[in-house]
């Protein structure tokens, strides 16, 4: 399937590992040039490794902690250093922890709102102000 992704920018958040280096996959077969981000280094080696021995080069790995907001526009920066600027953002960085409803404290619903709301927020912010810029945004 040809979903005119040649060449294109996809930035995608938690792409080391499960969903998002699925995604990264795909993306990759599509003939999309790909930024990984991600917080363990030893995951994105391993990820990139594995991709690059499958055959994708158009691949690159940015480590950051995304719950910080100056370290997730320094690697959007990077990102946009190394491939042009992003045309796609995949999600998919985060895990909240699984607590059973009657356990769960205000604490957790905290953790859970840093992991996996302002991780995207935080790349998401920066991302949509530059994409003004240069395209057309809907919805």
């Amino acid at each position: 399937m040809d979903l005119q992704l040649g060449g294109k920018h996809v930035l995608i958040t938690g792409g080391s590992r499960g969903i998002g280096l699925a995604c990264a996959r795909e993306f990759l077969r599509e003939g999309a040039q790909v930024s990984l981000a991600g917080r363990s280094q030893a995951h994105l080696d391993a990820a990139l490794a594995q991709l690059r021995a499958e055959g994708h080069a158009a691949v690159r790995g940015h480590s950051a902690d995304l719950g910080d907001a100056q370290a997730a526009l320094a690697m959007l920066d990077a990102a946009e250093a190394g491939l042009g600027p992003v045309e796609v953002l995949v999600n998919s960085a985060g895990a909240a922890r699984r607590t059973p409803f009657g356990e769960l404290q205000p604490q957790a619903w905290q953790d859970a709102m840093q992991a996996k709301f302002f991780t995207y927020i935080h790349v998401m912010d920066p991302a949509i102000k530059a994409w003004t810029s240069y395209c057309t945004l809907f919805g």
